[in-house]
């Protein structure tokens, strides 16, 4: 099938752009060999023809196969941007690249290893390659993407900090720390100004890889370049912070994000004055209200770190609160997970959050039956309801409930719990 796909890819690129030689001869058979054709990881890659490629024609006069080098090494590979044909494809590149566009996940190889070859000849900016790199990330095909950069240098374009977010971005999502390190060297020798969005992935790796000396060096590194943090890198930073349980750096950086969007605040008033602005001013200046305003995501960062400690929690929520911020599902997890000893406050908050119209998951029935641990009927009530309600269970809800009828005496029970969730698929923990 892949032959055929190939096939006809190859006899509409020949057909749209035809030469003496394909005329005279034939309309080209590629077969399918890694000699033929290198694809990188994947068959549905970007394709990059070797130099040692061979191509079989078959005549008009019949299925008759002479072996000889192709014109389609040099068409594929061809690094000019001119068109020959822009009248006669006059709206088709437009086509080509919505269609790009609406590539989305892996189920779309085969729609992209159709577009990229006739997608070629319209590749004329570094925002055209930035859509292939893209399709090709999204497809799954990382190593593409980046072989992908080197043909947009042969193509005489110079590489944007775009193109490289998006590698370190399909490379922090893969945790491939060797590929990661790979594009950040390279990025430091292109000497390519770093944006919001570079700082906050390398960030995120490092955090999520344990890696808090790296992530130090990139918080200084921003400091040395006067960038201004946003709320996502400010987020990242403290969910890293909490990781390694430094409650006092959470604290620090929510402190730091709020005198930021204190110091915001003061540069938009003093905006139509005329005034000599130091770097960090007209930097940011230049940011949005929502890019340096605390919001729900790192209040809920600042209080899952003080989970332990109700006092904290129930501080945080009340300042959210009168900051204007709305709760999430989240927020009444964390509060509720603060309070697990009080049955009474849980069962308080667990109403109000019910009133505002949120759905209850899996974390917050489980916490509510954790909450109740001492009243093993009410756990049994909660249980039925999660399933009532269509709620799957978690390893989280059966390390609750099992514990409760083991403490109870309630072997036959524990057993039916432990055959259930194994029947699940939930791994339980000795």
């Amino acid at each position: 099938m892949l032959r055929n796909t190939i096939l006809r890819v190859a006899i509409k690129r020949v057909i749209r752009t035809p030469t003496p030689r394909n005329i005279g001869i034939g309309y080209p058979i590629l077969p399918t060999t890694s000699r033929t054709m290198s694809t990188s990881w994947n068959r549905h890659s970007f394709p990059i023809i070797s130099s040692q490629s061979h191509r079989y024609f078959a005549t008009a006069y019949g299925n008759q196969r002479r072996g000889m080098k192709a014109d389609m090494e040099k068409d594929m590979n061809d690094t000019s941007t001119e068109d020959k044909n822009d009248k006669a494809n006059k709206g088709y590149d437009s086509k080509l690249f919505r269609k790009l566009g609406s590539i989305r996940n892996y189920k779309d190889r085969r729609r992209l290893a159709n577009i990229l070859p006739d997608i070629r000849p319209y590749l004329k900016t570094p925002k055209d390659w930035n859509l292939v790199i893209g399709a090709l990330i999204r497809v799954g095909d990382r190593k593409s993407a980046y072989e992908t950069l080197e043909k947009m240098r042969q193509a005489g374009f110079k590489l944007n900090v775009i193109s490289y977010n998006m590698l370190l971005t399909a490379f922090d999502r893969a945790n491939n720390v060797e590929r990661f390190e790979m594009v950040i060297t390279e990025l430091q020798e292109s000497g390519l100004k770093w944006n919001m969005h570079t700082y906050g992935t390398l960030i995120k790796f490092y955090a999520n890889n344990n890696n808090m000396e790296k992530v130090e060096e990139i918080v200084q590194k921003m400091k040395k370049e006067s960038v201004i943090p946003n709320v996502i890198i400010y987020g990242t930073l403290m969910k890293a912070y909490d990781r390694v349980e430094n409650i006092e750096k959470v604290e620090e950086t929510f402190e730091n994000m709020v005198e930021g969007y204190e110091k915001w605040l003061l540069v938009q008033q003093m905006k139509h004055e005329e005034m000599n602005k130091e770097e960090k001013e007209k930097e940011i200046s230049k940011m949005k209200e929502e890019d340096v305003k605390p919001n729900v995501t790192q209040y809920n960062a600042r209080m899952n770190a003080s989970r332990n400690n109700v006092e904290s929690v129930e501080e945080i929520w009340k300042e959210m609160i009168e900051n204007g911020i709305k709760s999430t599902v989240k927020t009444y997890g964390t509060v509720m997970h603060a309070n697990v000893g009080d049955v009474e406050r849980v069962e308080e908050i667990w109403k109000e959050m019910k009133q505002k119209g949120f759905k209850p998951d899996v974390v917050l029935y489980s916490t509510r039956m954790k909450a109740n641990i001492d009243d093993l009927k009410r756990v049994e009530e909660l249980f039925k309801e999660m399933k009532k309600n269509g709620i799957k269970q978690s390893a989280q809800t059966y390390t609750t409930i099992i514990p409760a009828h083991y403490k109870a005496g309630n072997t036959d029970r524990v057993e039916e719990l432990n055959k259930e969730a194994k029947a699940a698929g939930i791994r339980m923990f000795q």
